[in-house]
């Protein structure tokens, strides 16, 4: 059975931990799921960082626009931990990246929106609303005020130049599209979304010959009949090598660098100006527990010893420079720098100084 378009192990692992719907929905009550970051413990409300401060990179600014603040995973469904690392993670981290009560490991979905030379470029799209998810991640059906956030930052979809898929997995492609009088449209009607040709043909063909042996096999087929075939069908899907050049104007660039390992075709994006560099990382790194077990991969991975190489090499190249680094899920305001202590390595959010 052809499995390219992610990780084996994920797919094992929700087959095996997710029997049937009773289950998911016993989780979804004892919060497993979307929540609110608004309280330590994750309580209902709105979200403290919906749309956060402005990152200034001379005249380039970044801006983080979220989807769901507080979207927490049983750990046996992201990584492979032992006893010992879970109690690290509850002892190293707050509760924005760990639940004190469950031990749940927090990721957040988040849009990072980059305005550099007069375009407007977004950085995946999350999960999107009224997707039918009934196994992935519990985003089910979401409705989530996401296109307001957006306006809040300044962005209008119509106004929106590029839309960078870092990869092609669910929760980063959902708001690709949106439902219109019961059709998927593409959400940025003038944007062109920027795609990895390596994992558009790995995920065609897992989507024309794969089989649907697990549940989750047929989200992820509803993932790409509803936020990709639409953009392909509009003919707004560019196929870009992962050095692509966005924005390359005297002082300010927005390049494309290639990160494999989560995909064969994983890319992050560099971003410069005002002598500033910023880095976003996609699904490089899932976790602030992967800083110094690099080692640790997600279940998702589709080279696991590849992804264990590009984690390794970004920890290293920027640890200890300005960088800001712009990982894909980390916890609000989830921009920041790496930094050593002693033999180990720390995220320090930006504000955190």
């Amino acid at each position: 059975m052809r499995r390219v378009g992610i990780g084996r192990g994920l797919l094992d692992r929700w087959q095996h931990d997710r029997p049937g719907a009773d289950l998911r929905l016993h989780r979804r009550a004892a919060g497993c799921g979307p929540r609110a970051a608004s309280e330590p413990g994750g309580g209902p409300g709105v979200s403290t960082y919906p749309v956060t401060p402005i990152v200034e990179l001379g005249s380039t600014t970044i801006q983080r626009v979220v989807e769901l603040e507080k979207w927490d995973f049983p750990p046996e469904l992201l990584f492979e931990l032992s006893p010992e690392l879970l109690e690290e993670a509850r002892r190293e981290f707050d509760w924005r990246s760990v639940d004190p009560q469950t031990g749940k490991l927090i990721l957040s979905a988040h849009t990072w929106v980059i305005r550099a030379q007069g375009r407007t470029i977004l950085v995946d799209t999350c999960n999107g609303n009224h997707k039918q998810r009934p196994v992935f991640g519990n985003v089910h059906l979401l409705n989530e005020p996401y296109l307001e956030r957006l306006a809040a930052a300044g962005v209008r979809p119509d106004e929106v130049d590029v839309v960078m898929c870092t990869h092609l997995h669910p929760d980063h492609i959902g708001w690709n599209t949106q439902l219109v009088d019961g059709t998927w449209v593409p959400t940025f009607p003038n944007a062109a979304y920027l795609m990895s040709p390596v994992d558009f043909a790995d995920m065609t063909d897992w989507y024309d010959h794969g089989e649907r042996r697990f549940e989750l096999d047929h989200d992820l087929a509803r993932s790409w009949e509803d936020s990709v075939l639409p953009v392909i069908e509009h003919g707004l899907a560019q196929f870009v090598d992962p050095d692509h050049v966005i924005v390359d104007e005297l002082a300010h660039g927005v390049r494309l660098e290639a990160m494999p390992g989560h995909t064969r075709g994983h890319a992050g994006v560099l971003i410069e100006g005002g002598g500033r560099t910023a880095v976003a990382t996609g699904d490089a790194f899932h976790h602030l527990l992967q800083l110094n077990h690099p080692e640790i991969g997600n279940l998702a991975d589709r080279d696991p010893e590849q992804a264990q190489a590009t984690r390794r090499g970004l920890f290293e190249r920027f640890a200890d420079t300005d960088t800001i680094v712009l990982p894909g899920h980390f916890p609000a305001p989830s921009a920041g720098r790496i930094v050593s202590r002693g033999d180990r390595l720390e995220f320090r959010f930006l504000g955190q100084d």
